[in-house]
């Protein structure tokens, strides 16, 4: 609201002062509409860019980010999951390492070793989210595993429980 405020004074001020106040309120104008503009903008909150990375909102920005802390949280989440470790340049020990149970057995150990390897690098790297469950089953014809999340999110002082599937 300060800004309409210095509107209202600018008009009470410079119209009743100046002559030809036309021509030389028209950019004033414009210029104290676009901080407005600005002002109004500045108060959408985002959360970081959405996983998997796309481009398809109307926002016109380079990414789309997250509108919500929770879907922050889910994306997160997600993209500790899907990277290996060592693919980050100066943090060598962010993501997991999924990649290297793609040739084990399909089993009771192998399910084990995958919930502590997600669960600890969730720990690590995930200060607001906290894993509460998680269940991996096999896919319907056989063929891969599935990670069912059961979370926690800190949100604005309240825990917030959440559920995420995802296909590794």
């Amino acid at each position: 609201m300060p800004i309409l405020w210095i509107l209202k004074m600018f008009i009470i001020k410079y119209l009743y002062i100046t002559e030809g106040v036309v021509i030389k309120a028209i950019p004033f104008f414009f210029f104290l509409f676009f901080l407005y503009l600005f002002d109004i903008m500045a108060k959408i909150q985002k959360y970081g860019i959405k996983f998997p990375i796309t481009i398809l909102s109307d926002e016109k920005s380079l990414f789309d980010t997250n509108v919500l802390q929770s879907d922050s949280v889910l994306s997160e989440l997600m993209h500790i999951l899907f990277t290996p470790k060592g693919q980050r340049l100066r943090d060598p020990e962010f993501g997991t390492n999924l990649i290297q149970f793609i040739y084990n057995p399909n089993d009771m150990q192998t399910w084990d070793d995958v919930v502590l390897e997600v669960k600890n690098s969730v720990v690590r790297y995930l200060k607001d989210c906290k894993i509460n469950n998680i269940e991996i089953y096999e896919g319907e014809d056989g063929n891969g595993l599935y990670v069912k999340f059961n979370y926690s999110v800190w949100d604005g002082g309240k825990v917030r429980n959440y559920n995420a599937v995802a296909k590794i």
